[in-house]
């Protein structure tokens, strides 16, 4: 019981609690203070949730919906196939079992990430960017039934064995990526990274073959919807109902330029991201620097800048480069608290529902 790994379960289990408790408090208090209409059961269940859980209870769509023309396949199978099985073992409903299942993969995302920078960094470099982690205003996403918690949790577990060769770990934990979200499959490249730099060592670099089964997650999903719609990138065709015609540089401009005027916040958390990723490559950590732009390649190229904002803030290097910024200010704890303020603004637009959440 006083094995390493239990003293970091232990104080990540507690600052898991200690933030869901004061994060909900402040929504529940917010929510009173504006009068939502949002019943309080789904505090945390609108917006994407309701796609989520649409699968879990009907299952995928066979054609768009009528009128809006969505549908629930551009969502990826397995966060809502999680669900699913704990709403079955568990005898709960899919809303509940959807808030423990994110919340469950935020807590494993916080252990390993503090296992991750304990391998690496000192003591305050591990603390501070647990916190921010932890008070992140993007827990609006962890708290809620979105797929960031376990993507979150999927990314640190194949960084992990990555790093330290295990590979048919890290395979297995990309290719649950590549089922989770549809940047999963991008994953493949930072651990090729791996790869080469273990031929660079005269490493047993071969043994890293199980790492291009990664793509198999979404192949796997592909052949599933060629089965059930006849379109095996009918997630992909169904993203024009969604607003994401597609990127040309004839709309890049346009687009730009509409964001700056009106939603310019996925673009500033954007460009945060991106300066954070040129800060991290200063310091030499260039693996870590390139998953920001990288995981935000889709999106961009997607014709809208929609989701830019949580496809940044939601990965880990974002709080590695938050710490090291802050590490060495008298004030590094006022950026905790700043944090808290940010998810207080965040749950504002979350329970407007306003685009720019999204």
């Amino acid at each position: 019981m006083n094995s390493p790994f239990f003293k970091v379960f232990l104080s990540c289990l507690l600052l898991w609690l200690c933030s869901r408790l004061i994060l909900l408090g402040t929504a529940l208090g917010l929510h009173a203070w504006m009068h939502s209409s949002i019943p309080l059961p789904s505090l945390f269940g609108i917006l994407d949730s309701t796609w989520y859980l649409s699968i879990v209870t009907e299952g995928y769509d066979v054609v768009p919906r009528a009128f809006t023309h969505h549908a629930n396949y551009v969502f990826f199978p397995l966060f809502p196939l999680l669900i699913k099985l704990c709403s079955i073992i568990c005898h709960l409903s899919p809303l509940i079992a959807g808030y423990i299942v994110s919340n469950g993969c935020f807590l494993g995302a916080l252990i390993l990430f503090r296992q991750w920078l304990a391998a690496h960094f000192d003591v305050k470099t591990v603390q501070t960017a647990t916190w921010l982690l932890a008070f992140s205003p993007y827990n609006v996403y962890f708290m809620a039934i979105y797929t960031e918690s376990l993507a979150l949790l999927l990314m640190l577990a194949c960084w992990i064995a990555a790093e330290k060769r295990a590979w048919k770990a890290a395979a297995t934990a990309g290719f649950l990526l590549a089922l989770s979200h549809p940047n999963g499959v991008l994953m493949l490249f930072p651990l090729l990274w791996f790869v080469y730099d273990e031929w660079e060592q005269g490493g047993a670099w071969k043994q890293a073959w199980p790492i291009l089964c990664i793509p198999l997650g979404l192949l796997v999903y592909m052949a599933y919807l060629y089965v059930h719609t006849g379109d095996a990138l009918a997630f992909a065709h169904n993203m024009r109902a969604w607003h994401r015609p597609g990127w040309s540089w004839a709309d890049f401009v346009p687009e730009v330029m509409a964001h700056a005027e009106g939603q310019a916040y996925n673009l500033m958390m954007y460009f945060i991201g991106i300066g954070f990723s040129f800060f991290l490559w200063r310091r030499g950590y260039a693996k870590e620097a390139m998953i920001m732009p990288l995981f935000t390649v889709m999106a961009l190229g997607s014709g809208s800048f929609v989701s830019l904002a949580r496809y940044t803030a939601t990965l880990f290097p974002f709080y590695l480069a938050y710490a090291l910024l802050v590490q060495g200010s008298l004030y590094r704890w006022g950026f905790v608290v700043l944090n808290y303020i940010g998810f207080g603004i965040l749950s504002l637009y979350w329970f407007l529902e306003s685009p720019q959440i999204y």
